[in-house]
């Protein structure tokens, strides 16, 4: 008998501390729902940004463009290739 009160008591305590975590969650989300639409800039996750002409191509990098991959030298790259398109 002392078992099982044993194992209701423990099923009452996960209980109430999981409704006291639903409620804190909620609370949180709450206060920053409007935190991840506004620091994403909104659908799309670029913000606004100016239209650019059909055609306008712009590379972004994150990484630092000064250092050089370890052990590659330009001749490791291989020669140019001129790309054209045909349509």
């Amino acid at each position: 008998m002392r078992f099982i009160s044993t194992l209701i008591i423990f099923y009452l305590i996960w209980q109430v501390v999981k409704f006291i975590f639903k409620i804190a969650f909620r609370y949180w989300l709450k206060k920053n729902a409007g935190k991840t639409f506004q620091y994403s800039g909104g659908f799309g996750g670029g913000g606004f940004q100016q239209p650019r002409p059909e055609g306008d191509i712009k590379v972004e990098s994150f990484g630092n463009p000064q250092a050089k991959p370890p052990g590659k030298t330009t001749k490791d790259l291989g020669e140019y290739v001129d790309y054209e398109e045909v349509k």
